[in-house]
């Protein structure tokens, strides 16, 4: 900060120097603080308090009025001044340009030229005079309202999608550290109020290594900007490149370097995503700030264990869950205060027991709410842990209104949450409130439409209001994204029954048997079956193999994948009494409570529901309120 005496001094070296460097695009914030000599957080202090912008927008400022100053004295073209003054995009350039002055770039010399008094002959005759002087009216007006200064524009969306991010070394060392970073920057962008939509980092898992371009990412994801992250070695230095690319202008609009080491790996992402909100020209709310600021923990290991865990865990497998479950573990061990870990626990017993891979589920389940509690006594402003919490009273404890009350707040605190709308989507429909439901599902699939948990729920609410069309819709959906997705199959086996197409239930039983080794030699039977029955036929074989099943294979998984749907088999094939007593038995154990609570507004119970004991389960359960209320 050699020669540096004041603001006014650091002002002008400031601008001298982003003078020298106007034609060189990637010159940004990190590259002026460097000439400086001073730190990035010093400068934009200094340059926030003297000139009351951002440091992009200071750059930004002293690039468009050397832009205007050329229109106005050179006879460049307007491409060749903004390849000038350091953009490489044109369209940029001129939206850029139009929202600093209130018109366009190519305007500027007209401009000039219309200063300029004229007088205007009085020879000519009225009638060439008048459609001249109409003309000259007519494209006066609609310049000004089109490019007027001041001109309130309709504010686009700003919708987001961080990819994740990719490594110069080929050994991927720095995985772990990328892969957190960029958790960690939809994290704190999401948390921007200005900021619309941030798509989830589950949805943007299957576009790593992807060859798509900018453009198309963005229609594929349904975000206006794509951010990039590339993290490499220079110098026993790491470094993290960042660039944003706008759909708009079809163009990357911006680019920064930052330096990464252990000391900032928790502060990094905050800094990337104010940056980033400066260069799109959302403003911080005092709230955005506090949220930004929030430290969770200040112990480097904690943190670092956390986000290795969520890179585990969000690939909702079950050999990543368990590991996630253990990064988690260490992470609590490192800082038992560290209210997010709490909550990673939580949801990861939740898929363990939801998903059948802990046996008994209740005993998961209650492992997830005893940690989703924790969590909630650390920090009550965590989303995750509320909604974890509204599941585990929906599913294991049957109290619906304190679900709700949790899923509401959930909500509330992290409205783009999709995890949130869809169990809120699955207590409103178990309640019958069918239309809702669908409302809440339908927020879901707009915050991540590449989830395939998100179109299973869809699915289920489509079968339950018989609209089996658009459910068989959202089953060839999930396959589409994810082809082992072995519960979907029952759902297109059930809506091809309703739908009274017996070839295509056939071929899925015949998918379904074919899951395992010890149900596939069954598989030649189907054929058999359903020349001899029809769908009747695979009904009867369906319970047939069940029962042999339950009585013969020793893997509690196969057993359950099985038996979760003999119920609703029963109920269909009009085998009353055994339905009725499966639900019972499951009512006085309670070892499945997700496929006992969807009794409502399942239409395969409808022959059930003038039944006392079918009534008596209702009861129980304590939704009768809900089915005499007939919502």
């Amino acid at each position: 900060m050699t020669g540096i005496k004041s603001n006014t001094d650091l002002i002008k070296k400031a601008t001298k120097i982003v003078e020298e460097n106007l034609a060189n695009e990637l010159f940004g914030v990190s590259e002026l603080a460097n000439e400086l000599g001073i730190s990035r957080s010093y400068l934009h202090r200094k340059i926030n308090a003297h000139e009351k912008l951002s440091v992009s927008q200071f750059i930004r400022r002293i690039r468009l009025k050397k832009a205007k100053e050329l229109l106005q004295n050179t006879s460049l073209t307007v491409s060749a001044v903004a390849f000038d003054v350091g953009y490489s995009s044109v369209t940029y350039f001129s939206k850029c340009y139009h929202d600093y002055y209130g018109y366009a770039p190519g305007v500027e010399r007209k401009r000039i030229v219309s200063e300029t008094p004229v007088k205007i002959q009085t020879l000519h005759r009225r009638n060439v005079i008048v459609p001249v002087f109409v003309a000259a009216v007519v494209l006066f007006f609609s310049v000004y309202f089109i490019f007027k200064p001041g001109t309130k524009k309709q504010q686009r969306t700003r919708s987001f999608a961080v990819l994740p991010p990719t490594l110069n070394n080929s050994d991927s060392t720095y995985y772990f550290e990328g892969q957190g970073i960029a958790g960690m920057l939809i994290e704190n962008l999401s948390k921007i109020n200005e900021i619309d939509k941030v798509v989830p980092w589950i949805t943007t898992q299957p576009f790593a290594d992807s060859n798509l371009s900018d453009a198309r990412l963005s229609k594929e994801l349904g975000a206006n900007y794509i951010v990039r992250l590339n993290i490499g070695e220079e110098n026993n230095e790491i470094y993290v490149d960042v660039e944003l690319y706008d759909s708009e202008v079809e163009s990357k609009i911006w680019f920064d370097q930052y330096n990464m080491s252990n000391d900032n790996l928790i502060q990094l992402p905050k800094e990337i995503a104010k940056d980033i909100a400066e260069e799109v020209d959302a403003e911080l709310s005092n709230e955005d700030k506090m949220e930004l600021e929030k430290v969770y923990t200040r112990i480097y290991e904690a943190y670092d264990l956390y986000t290795k865990g969520r890179v585990f865990w969000n690939k909702r497998t079950e050999n990543g869950v368990r590991n996630s479950i253990e990064l988690f573990k260490m992470s609590i061990r490192k800082d038992s205060t560290f209210a997010l870990a709490w909550a990673g626990m939580a949801d990861a017993w939740c898929i363990l027991s939801g998903y059948g891979w802990h046996l008994p589920k209740k005993g998961g389940e209650d492992l997830a709410k005893a940690y989703a509690q924790k969590a909630l006594e650390l920090d009550n402003s965590l989303a995750e842990a509320h909604t974890a919490l509204g599941f585990l009273y929906c599913y294991s404890d049957w109290k619906w209104e304190e679900s709700e009350k949790e899923l509401q707040e959930a909500i509330r605190l992290k409205p783009d949450y999709s995890f949130s709308h869809l169990v809120y989507a699955l207590l409103l429909d178990i309640k019958g409130n069918s239309s809702k439901a669908r409302d809440e599902i339908n927020i879901a699939l707009e915050l991540d439409p590449f989830a395939p948990v998100l179109h299973y729920v869809s699915a289920t609410l489509y079968y339950n209001q018989g609209d089996y069309n658009n459910s068989l819709k959202e089953c060839e959906k999930i396959l589409s994204l994810e082809k082992n997705f072995a519960s979907i199959h029952w759902w297109l086996f059930k809506n091809y029954y309703k739908k009274g197409q017996g070839k295509e239930a056939a071929d899925v039983l015949i998918s379904i048997l074919k899951l395992n080794a010890f149900t596939e030699i069954y598989a030649n039977e189907v054929e058999i079956a359903f020349e001899g029955a029809g769908l009747e036929g695979l009904i009867e074989l369906i319970i047939e193999i069940t029962n042999k099943v339950k009585n013969s294979n020793p893997d509690p998984k196969i057993r359950l994948y099985w038996e979760s749907y003999l119920p609703e088999i029963y109920a269909i094939s009009g085998r009353e009494d055994d339905a009725l007593a499966l639900l019972e038995d499951y009512l006085k154990s309670n070892s499945e409570g997700d496929r006992l609570v969807r009794l409502l507004n399942n239409p395969d119970y409808i022959p059930l529901r003038n039944n006392k004991r079918f009534r008596n389960i209702i009861n129980k359960l304590g939704l009768n309120d809900y089915y005499n209320s007939g919502v």
